[in-house]
């Protein structure tokens, strides 16, 4: 019996840092914005909000990323403005996990109201649906939840907004295939041990 329960103590302290290495490990994966290009004010107005959206970057692990950068364009003049009302857009993130290049796409729908000219913005937002999404990629686990959203500044000041999210990424919980041949091994070892031993009742 304790040369059994040293087999189980060994397979189980193998299995725990194994777990534990990964878990310790740098999760490194790309993102990458995308989706609509501007929102329009309602008809007859020219004014409009600009979607520009970086370039695909690298990061590990959970950080804050920029989903999309805002710019507010208009050339009324005040007092007279330019108007949204339920002006919907999508916006969409794209994560590659780098060690198995599988990769995932989180969208997301809101709405702009409010007014817009030459010399301000009163541009707020709305989502719309869900705001967060969670999938597995290769082994790890990503959840995309959008967190903030920061109106643009008015026309001509360079002040852009952004809609951000938070990334969070862990390691999967389900074992790895080696993971469970090695438990699997070691349960095996126990098993002929008493099968040996060919004692009436063997408890595992």
């Amino acid at each position: 019996m304790k040369r059994t329960s040293r087999l189980f103590g060994t397979a189980f302290a193998l299995l725990f840092s194994f777990g534990a290495s990964v878990r310790a490990d740098m999760i490194e994966w790309t993102f990458e914005g995308s989706g609509s290009s501007m929102v329009n004010a309602d008809t007859p107005g020219k004014g409009q909000v600009l979607f520009t959206y970086d370039p695909k970057a690298t990061a590990a692990n959970t950080t804050q990323v920029a989903v999309v950068n805002l710019l507010a364009l208009a050339d009324i003049k005040p007092p007279a403005v330019d108007t949204f009302t339920h002006a919907g857009y999508t916006v969409s993130l794209k994560l590659t996990d780098t060690a198995s290049g599988e990769s995932g796409v989180a969208s997301f729908n809101g709405e702009f109201n409010g007014t817009l000219n030459a010399h301000s913005s009163l541009v707020m937002n709305t989502f719309v649906g869900p705001i967060s999404k969670m999938f597995a990629l290769g082994q790890n686990l990503y959840n995309v939840a959008l967190t903030a959203f920061v109106p643009p500044g008015p026309p001509g000041s360079n002040l852009n907004g952004a809609i951000s999210a938070l990334v969070s990424v862990q390691p999967n919980s389900v074992p790895e295939p080696s993971a469970l041949m090695l438990g699997a091994l070691g349960l095996a070892g126990a098993g002929l041990l008493c099968w040996r031993r060919r004692k009436a009742a063997c408890a595992v």
